[in-house]
């Protein structure tokens, strides 16, 4: 709560300031700055760069662009399932084919590296991964992160991590950022925003951080909307 509280002071004085101009499309320097110190602070996510990050209209835009940016029509996307309701529309509207990948309440909707790989296809290009997870509210183990990780390794996979709900934890659940695994860093997209651990969803402030080649893409589709 006192993190909030002088958030939410920085950015009152920032308004009466008169700093509420347009800014980049993809965002100001100083706010990248405060981006880049974030992920390696709680992430463990070192070294990226201002070309690796976009600011958006929302974490939803945020999801949206990287997977416009990485995706052909008729590429495959494995959703985990139960999953939030935007992912599956957001893959169709790219003309991408959304695979569901189901999680059983019988199993405490564990993902195993068994059930990762009865849905990879030639056509798989992307894995969404959400952790604390929207709707169940499951945090990721260790053991689940470890076999997300091979799988997408070992077929070449772009992975969305979607980490909106980080900060929203109990019973001693720790969140693991997939970026920050060995050989992830140059496939993951975090997906994340200041609507939930902030408390600021009428602000409509998301971010992504990704590979440079990624993010270039989704700036220009940015940029042009």
């Amino acid at each position: 709560y006192i993190r909030l509280s002088q958030f939410n002071e920085q950015s009152f004085e920032a308004i009466r300031k008169g700093d509420t101009h347009y800014p980049t499309s993809h965002g100001t320097p100083a706010l990248l700055d405060a981006i880049v110190a974030k992920l390696a602070r709680e992430n463990g996510v070192h070294g990226v760069q201002h070309s690796q990050l976009m600011v958006t209209p929302g974490a939803k835009w945020a999801l949206y662009a990287a997977v416009a940016a990485v995706v052909d029509p008729g590429d495959e996307i494995l959703v985990i399932d139960p999953s939030w309701v935007s992912y599956s529309p957001i893959v169709q509207l790219n003309r991408a084919v959304p695979v569901r990948v189901p999680l059983r309440y019988e199993d405490n909707f564990t993902v195993t590296e068994e059930l990762l790989r009865q849905y990879v296809s030639p056509q798989t290009k992307m894995l969404m991964v959400n952790s604390p997870s929207n709707p169940t509210g499951r945090v990721l183990t260790r053991a689940e992160i470890d076999a997300i990780c091979k799988v997408s390794i070992e077929h070449d996979l772009y992975v969305i991590s979607d980490e909106i709900y980080e900060h929203i934890l109990y019973d001693g659940a720790v969140h693991y950022s997939l970026a920050a695994e060995p050989g992830m860093a140059e496939r993951t997209i975090i997906i994340n925003g200041f609507s939930k651990a902030y408390a600021m969803t009428g602000w409509r402030l998301g971010w992504m951080a990704g590979p440079a080649n990624v993010v270039k893409q989704a700036r220009v589709l940015q940029t042009h909307s």
